[in-house]
């Protein structure tokens, strides 16, 4: 995963990435996170259901969406998200009128 994150960066074709079932690791997803933050990625839609993501990383995720202006759906379904992440990610969807699917 942490190649995928870094290919992420220089990569503006791909526009949905499906990783649902994955058991992401944690270095996976901070990778994803820095592709994320940095506005480089034409992601549109990025799945990551039933990846046993946490609170930080859910945190961590909603504060990268807010940095790309190409993000539609963040799906993150099946999660250990607690209420941190839901706080960040309920500003994310008040602030972000492009995401429309959270």
């Amino acid at each position: 995963m942490t190649s995928l994150g870094k290919g992420l960066q220089y990569n503006d074709k791909l526009e949905s990435l499906f990783l649902r079932h994955n058991h992401i690791g944690e270095s996976g997803l901070k990778e994803l996170v820095v592709s994320l933050s940095n506005g480089s990625t034409s992601l549109r839609i990025l799945d990551l259901s039933s990846n046993k993501l946490n609170d930080e990383i859910g945190v961590e995720l909603a504060t990268a969406a807010d940095k790309t202006d190409t993000l539609e759906q963040l799906i993150l379904r099946d999660n250990e998200l607690g209420n941190e992440a839901g706080d960040a990610l309920y500003f994310l969807a008040q602030s972000k009128k492009n995401l429309w699917k959270l």
